[in-house]
């Protein structure tokens, strides 16, 4: 997937996956966008080490490039990940 990646960050996306959360699955490379379909929480890790609970509604766009998308504390669903 990274030849598909624009190297201009502010372009729009071109290219997007379904997401499950995993407590141990990296996101290689790091997407520069989530959609969230069904809102609940996202606990996203960061590159160092740090996750944060995120409360996320329907229909919800995040501009975040985390590592993972952790299974424990997470319960939107409907998640995709936008390159």
């Amino acid at each position: 997937m990274p030849d598909l990646i624009h190297a201009d960050a502010t372009a729009p996306a071109i290219c997007w996956t379904a997401i499950t959360s995993d407590d141990a699955a990296t996101l290689d490379p790091m997407p520069r966008a989530l959609f969230v379909g069904v809102g609940g929480t996202l606990a996203l890790e960061d590159r160092t080490g740090s996750v944060v609970v995120w409360t996320v509604m329907d229909g919800q766009f995040l501009p975040v490039s985390p590592l993972r998308i952790r299974a424990t504390g997470t319960t939107a669903a409907g998640i995709v990940a936008l390159w």
